[in-house]
Parts: C-alpha cells; sequence; structure tokens
C-alpha cells in the first residue's frame, strides 16, 4: 500500500510540475483535429456546391485525411509530443538539484521514473481520443462521418497510439542515457532515424556501386523505426486512400504495430535497468555512462562517414575515388572532434579516446569496401539450380504498353512491381542463362574496378565498347529457403544462345499470365470497350456473352503464340476495355489492353465479324512529317503526296506497336529508330487520337533521307 500510494503521489507531484506539457497537448489535439476538421469539412462544402467532388468521396476523404492515422497533423503534434514530454519528463535527471531532491525521497528510482513515464503517455492519449472522439461526431453532424466507418478509426486511434508511446519512449531512453537536456535532443533524433540512415545509406552504396543492384520496395522500411513506421502509414492513407479494411494494408500496418510494440516494450525496460545503475553525479554531464561514449562515437562515425563520402563522390565531376578517400579522412576526423567535444564540453578533447577513434576508422573503411570492391560477391551472385522455388523476370523492352494498377487502391504499377509478383517460373535454367549473361558483363566492369568507380557513366562507356543495345532483365529469385533474391542485369541479346533462353521463357505459360493481367480480366471491367490501328479509336459494342468469347479467344490465341511470332511481327492493333464510361481518348480510369497479332485467327476472324476494319486507313492522312534530332539539330521533312504518304505508311508500324517488344528488335538499325514520323489528319475522328510512327524496315525510299533539312 505504501508503494502504491508513494506512486499514486509522486504522479501527482510530477503533473504538477508539467501543467504546461499538459497545456500544450490539448491546444495541439484541438488544432490537430476539431480545427482541422472544420477547415475540411469548409473545402468539402464548397467543393460540393460546385460540383467538384461528391459525398461518398468526401467521406472517404474525411475518414482518411482527419479522423485516422493519415491525419497529417496529428503526425506532427505525436512526434512533437513525445519529444517534449519525453525531455520534459526525464528532466530532473538533468539537474544535480532536482536529481538529489528526488533521489533524497524515502521513494525507489524506478518509481520515481515510471510516474514521469506514465504521464508523458498520458498527456498525449487523453487530449488525443476526447478530440478524435469529438471530431468524429463533429463529422457525423455534418455528414461527413457514417458509423460504418468506426472501425478504421478504433484502428488509426491505436495506430497512433502505439507509434506516440514508441517514440515517447526511445526519446525517454535518451533522456536516461544523457545527463544533459541539450544532448537528449540529439540522442533523440539519433535513436529515432539511425537505422533508417543505415538503411539509407546501404541503398546509396549499392545503387551507386554495384552493377546488379535492385531494390525491390517492399514496405520494409515500416519497421526501421517508430518514427518511418506513422509516417508510412499516413503516405498509404493520403497516397492510396485506402480504407483499413484493405488486407493487404491491415496486415502490413499490424505487424508494424506489433513490432513497435515490442520495441516500445523492450526499450523501457532497457530504461528501467539504467535509471537503477545511473550514477547520481551524471546530471549535468553529456553522457551519463562513460562506457557508451566510444560505442556512441563509433556507430556516427559509420554511418556518418559513409555517408559524407558518397556524397562526395556524387557530386565530383572528376576522380571518385579521390573524393571518397577525402570524404572518408575529413569524416572520421570531424565526427571524432565533435564527439570528443560534446562528450567533455571541452575544445581540447577533440584528440582524446584515439583507441576508439582507430577502431571506428578501421570499421568505416571496412564497410567502404565492401561496396567499393563488391567484397562480398553481390554482383556475382547467382543461386544454384537447385535452390531456386520459382522466379520471375521483367524486361522493360519487351510486353511495354501495358498498365498495370492495385486492384484495391487503382494506382499505377511499374512493369516490374507486378510481374515480378504475379510471375511463377517454374523452369530456373533459363532464368539462370539470362542471369549468367549479366554476371558476365558485370565481370568486365569488375574487372577495371578503380575505373567503374571513378567514372558514374561507366556502365554506358562498357555498354557502347561491347557494342549492344542495351537490354536489362529484372529477376526475382525465389529461393526454396523462403528468401527473394533480386537482382537486374545488363544482357546483350543479340547473343542466339540467351535469345533462345528468353524465347523458351516467353513462351511458357506461366511467364504469359504474370505479364498479361487481361487474361483475369472481369466483365465488370469492360463497361466500354474499342479498337485502335495507330489512328483513332472505334467502339467495339459486345455483349456480356460476347465479352467472354473474346477474352477467350485472346487466351487461346495468346497461349498458342510462339516465339517465332513475337520475334518477327508487330501487334496489327489494340482492343481497350475501360472500367466505367469512357468519354474520349485521354481517359483517367484504368484501361486493359489487348495487343492483337496478325497471328491471332481467332481474334482477328471475332474482329471482323463485328466488322471492325483491321488494317488502318491511310486515305484519311493529309501529311506525314518526318523528324531527326543529330549533333544538337533537328532534321525535318513533310510529305503531302499521295503516293508518297502511302508508300511511307507502309513501311511504318504504329510506335505503341513498334516497341511493345522492342527488346527482340535486335537487328534494327538505330538510326533508322530515331526517325520521328508524324501523321496529321484533316477533321474527322482521327485528329482526336494519333500514335506516332516508327520505320518497321531499314529499307526506306530514298528521298525521305534527301529531303530532310536543317530547322531553323
Amino acid at each position: 500500500m505504501t508503494s502504491k500510494n508513494s506512486f499514486l503521489n509522486m504522479l501527482k507531484e510530477d503533473r504538477k510540475r508539467r501543467l504546461w506539457s499538459i497545456a500544450l497537448s490539448i491546444l495541439a489535439n484541438f488544432f490537430a483535429l476539431p480545427v482541422f476538421a472544420a477547415l475540411c469539412m469548409s473545402i468539402y462544402d464548397q467543393r460540393l456546391v460546385e460540383g467538384m467532388t461528391t459525398l461518398s468521396d468526401a467521406r472517404d476523404a474525411f475518414v482518411n485525411m482527419v479522423v485516422s492515422a493519415g491525419n497529417i497533423p496529428v503526425l506532427l503534434i505525436a512526434g512533437g509530443l513525445a519529444l517534449i514530454n519525453g525531455l520534459n519528463g526525464m528532466a530532473y535527471l538533468h539537474s544535480r538539484t532536482k536529481t538529489d531532491l528526488y533521489y533524497g525521497l524515502p521513494v525507489k528510482r524506478e518509481v520515481i521514473f515510471n510516474a514521469a513515464y506514465l504521464n508523458g503517455i498520458l498527456f498525449f492519449a487523453i487530449p488525443y481520443v476526447i478530440f478524435m472522439g469529438a471530431t468524429a461526431g463533429f463529422g457525423f453532424a455534418r455528414g461527413y462521418f457514417l458509423p460504418t466507418a468506426i472501425l478504421p478509426v478504433l484502428f488509426g486511434i491505436l495506430y497512433v497510439l502505439i507509434m506516440y508511446i514508441s517514440m515517447y519512449t526511445l526519446v525517454v531512453l535518451a533522456g536516461v542515457i544523457s545527463g544533459n537536456t541539450i544532448v537528449s535532443i540529439f540522442m533523440s533524433v539519433l535513436m529515432m532515424f539511425y537505422v533508417p540512415l543505415c538503411y539509407l545509406t546501404v541503398m546509396g552504396y549499392s545503387s551507386t556501386f554495384f552493377v546488379n543492384y535492385y531494390h525491390m520496395d517492399n514496405d520494409s522500411w515500416r519497421f526501421l523505426s517508430p518514427a518511418m513506421a506513422y509516417i508510412w502509414f499516413t503516405m498509404k492513407k493520403i497516397d492510396n486512400m485506402v480504407s483499413i479494411a484493405d488486407p493487404e494494408l491491415l496486415k502490413l500496418a499490424v505487424s508494424a504495430m506489433i513490432v513497435m510494440a515490442v520495441l516500445a516494450v523492450l526499450v523501457y525496460f532497457l530504461a528501467v535497468v539504467l535509471i537503477k545503475k545511473r550514477p547520481a553525479e551524471s546530471a549535468t554531464k553529456a553522457i551519463a555512462f562513460r562506457g557508451l561514449k566510444p560505442v556512441i562515437k563509433i556507430l556516427l562515425m559509420i554511418v556518418g562517414t559513409m555517408l559524407f563520402a558518397l556524397l562526395m563522390a556524387e557530386v565530383s565531376s572528376g576522380e571518385r575515388f579521390g573524393w571518397i578517400v577525402f570524404g572518408f579522412i575529413a569524416g572520421v576526423v570531424l565526427i571524432q572532434a565533435v564527439c570528443e567535444i560534446v562528450f567533455e564540453f571541452d575544445f581540447k578533447a577533440c584528440i582524446k579516446h584515439p583507441v576508439s577513434f582507430i577502431i571506428g576508422s578501421i570499421i568505416t573503411a571496412a564497410a567502404i569496401s565492401v561496396f567499393l570492391f563488391d567484397l562480398y560477391g553481390y554482383d556475382s551472385y547467382i543461386p544454384n539450380e537447385s535452390e531456386i522455388r520459382t522466379s520471375a523476370v521483367c524486361c522493360y523492352n519487351l510486353q511495354t504498353g501495358i498498365e498495370y494498377s492495385d486492384i484495391d487502391s487503382m494506382l499505377y504499377l511499374s512493369p516490374d512491381e507486378y510481374r515480378l509478383k504475379h510471375m511463377y517460373l517454374e523452369n530456373a535454367e533459363d532464368v539462370t542463362a539470362i542471369a549468367r549473361s549479366g554476371v558476365e558483363f558485370s565481370d568486365r566492369i569488375h574487372a577495371d574496378r578503380l575505373k567503374f568507380i571513378n567514372r558514374s557513366d561507366s556502365v554506358d562507356e562498357a555498354l557502347e565498347e561491347d557494342n549492344f543495345r542495351q537490354t536489362s532483365f529484372v529477376i526475382a529469385f525465389r529461393l526454396k529457403n523462403g528468401c527473394t533474391a533480386y537482382r537486374s542485369y545488363y544482357v546483350d541479346l543479340s547473343d542466339p544462345s540467351l535469345m533462345k533462353s528468353v524465347g523458351n521463357i516467353l513462351e511458357t505459360k506461366e511467364y504469359k499470365e504474370g505479364v498479361f493481367d487481361v487474361l483475369d480480366i472481369k466483365k465488370e471491367d469492360m463497361v466500354q470497350m474499342h479498337v485502335t490501328t495507330g489512328l483513332g479509336y472505334k467502339k467495339l459494342s459486345l455483349d456480356d456473352d460476347e465479352k467472354e468469347k473474346f477474352c477467350d479467344y485472346y487466351r487461346l490465341d495468346l497461349m498458342e503464340q510462339d516465339f517465332d511470332s513475337m520475334k518477327n511481327e508487330y501487334p496489327i492493333c489494340m482492343v481497350t476495355a475501360t472500367d466505367t464510361p469512357k468519354k474520349n481518348w485521354m481517359y483517367e480510369g484504368h484501361e486493359s489492353r489487348f495487343f492483337i497479332y496478325p497471328s491471332y485467327k481467332r481474334c482477328m476472324e471475332f474482329l471482323k465479324d463485328k466488322d471492325i476494319e483491321i488494317e488502318p486507313d491511310f486515305s484519311k492522312i493529309s501529311s506525314v512529317s518526318i523528324s531527326r534530332y543529330d549533333e544538337d539539330n533537328w532534321y525535318n521533312a513533310d510529305f503531302s503526296e499521295r503516293e508518297q504518304i502511302n508508300e511511307i505508311l507502309s513501311l511504318c508500324v504504329p510506335s505503341t506497336f513498334y516497341y511493345f517488344n522492342s527488346g527482340l528488335n535486335t537487328d534494327a538499325d538505330e538510326d533508322i529508330e530515331s526517325l520521328n514520323i508524324s501523321v496529321y489528319c484533316d477533321g474527322d475522328d482521327y485528329s482526336d487520337y494519333t500514335d506516332g510512327y516508327v520505320f518497321a524496315t531499314d529499307s526506306i525510299p530514298k528521298y525521305v533521307t534527301e529531303s530532310m533539312k536543317k530547322m531553323d
């Protein structure tokens, strides 16, 4: 009972000395929630009156941006109050007078600490929960919040509180470790962002000095610190405007909450242990525990020096290796001096403790060398075929023009994001053949490693020296041990053996299912359909049965298509299906694209039966303009005679179709490809949309090149 009374008394006394923190928290939450909500609702009101939004969209925005963890003002005040409340709560540790007073009381140290720690949580949590409830009620009264959204709000409250407690606990630990409030601020920032800085350093060095580096953003950065987890969730809610009911987001958010909750518990118990051992005379000192000084200095030296050396390498235009060496020397010396001066509060202390300086310098030099010289073989790594469960590949020059989007958020996905996630190749032999070709190229780079380090454009220079057109493959090796290794390789598809391996992959059912999302399209996503040959769109009217029949035909034709057809043919037309009515060719929703090859007999017959003209009608073209950019000058030629127009366009392919599989055009003349062909129509439907064109043959009429004149 005495212990309980002591704790309650300490809670009460601690609140008295921190009244200004309570007032600040109430005021901050008031402006971040009710006031911010009123501001947002006034904007929604105006947009509704002007017809710029709908009530449903306004309600979604209110939930995502106001009464959930996506509230930016709450994010800012939670981080700020975590710092303020943590430092204010531990301020008694930084004053010798207060330390002597508190430690002179017949109360255990941990009781005093726990009272200050708990108050710091309650100061934020109570006003936040109260004002969040008031804001939700305010939104309900105005019609912007429905009871069905209560679960996302409760989840958001829990997420914010866990992240606040995690950030706050790290600040408290910084206050326990430090003996000075100013130093505590820097220690708090260090604890919050040291791991993210390590992550940034590894990514920066890997992307700069590894030839085959590829980074797959799997949202793992939400685990780097509570601040990063908080920022990650807010970005998801604001950028994606997704519901917390989204299973993928819910899974990721819950995993972040668990990790940060465990972190908060571990850090709390560490702080309790340290508070018991903390010397009473450490108040006003920079670091309360002498043994931590060299550890902190070495950790700062590693990351700080590596980042500074990388910065020197990136901004330099000459010998990058020399600037890296300079950045290393300057970094370790500066960090040594700053740390010792701060630790000892004495400028003359900058040369003290040389042992930790030497250890930190050696570790930092070794870490930099790992990346500069690829000491652990990142670029040369290829898993054994027996270790690979499945794999996925993505070439940016193959099957281009297909647009992907996330089913839940409807946000655009890059080709690698979609294909590496949805492709499951069983046969690893052809995939590792691509990897071996890429490693052979990176080995040639590594053979002259110093040149590669010194030249930021050495990869492009090596590609020119090897005289092959740049084609890169991103590969995901899903290993049987549960890990996934990602690499990006530069390869030369003019190599017949490599082209054969690529062809084997492209013919597989697994590859096609991982690339062509239209194989899983639903009738609901085919509200409107159009056909284009590169010259305008023509509406394709199909009922539900015909849509299913077309999709079945497309699947059969696509699955039967062999590699020779992909390599030697160009799509002859493209069918697009939109998920909502399309008013014109500029469409903001999701558009599914079916590329039709001449060898797709079923689809071709189907379209002909619907009276769709497969061949483009050049009679609508009034003129053709051909231009080329060469040596800082533009050259141009215009053709308006009917015979010339027909002859030129008969040799051309719409650029969308030409570049659909441009990686396979290894024999194409780059000078011919560089000719930009634009077509112009008289006032008709084609003026709504026309594609650019590319010569599909090297045998172009002489009068084309002879007519090219330099433009003023």
